[in-house]
């Protein structure tokens, strides 16, 4: 069943998933591991994740032109739950 459209979901009486069906076809397994779009009503949206790609002529401010760095910015400076992070890598990287 590898690179076919997943048509449904199944369910075991506990309702944890059990296995998938693609068109006439089932394939049943003890775990099922997939993208959270295909269990829309077992999924709650908590927090939203942000990725950024910025193109730059210069490295990072304070950085002394290294290569390459990460920023870790924390989150009691943003007032955010959660820290935020920023990597920086330069053409020498190819």
């Amino acid at each position: 069943l590898l690179d076919r459209e997943v048509d449904e979901v199944l369910y075991d009486e506990g309702g944890g998933a059990c296995g998938v069906r693609c068109g006439d076809e089932k394939a049943m397994a003890r775990c099922v591991i997939g993208d959270p779009s295909y269990f829309p009503s077992k999924v709650k949206t908590m927090h939203h994740v942000v990725r950024v790609i910025a193109i730059m002529k210069h490295a990072l401010h304070g950085t002394d032109d290294k290569s390459s760095c990460q920023v870790i910015v924390p989150a009691s400076q943003l007032d955010r739950e959660h820290d935020v992070y920023v990597v920086s890598v330069n053409g020498e990287h190819e």
